[in-house]
């Protein structure tokens, strides 16, 4: 298996809270997904993307979502 790491993802119960924190201090690009059936979905952009989605340089990308349940 290949250990390289593609996509991480952030679970958060305050989503508007910590979009701000990230873009702040890491200048990180963060923006609301089209709707995916019931669920609140934002992309995290770490490093620039082409039209199709693919990075323009090295790097990870990512997504965060509304933690429903602690734990």
């Amino acid at each position: 298996m290949d250990p390289t790491i593609v996509h991480f993802e952030i679970p958060t119960k305050d989503l508007e809270k910590l979009k701000g924190f990230y873009e702040k201090v890491f200048g990180w690009k963060i923006v609301k997904s089209p709707p995916m059936g019931t669920m609140e979905y934002w992309l995290i952009q770490t490093v620039p993307t082409d039209g199709k989605g693919m990075l323009l340089r090295p790097g990870v990308n990512g997504g965060m979502y509304k933690k429903d349940v602690d734990g």
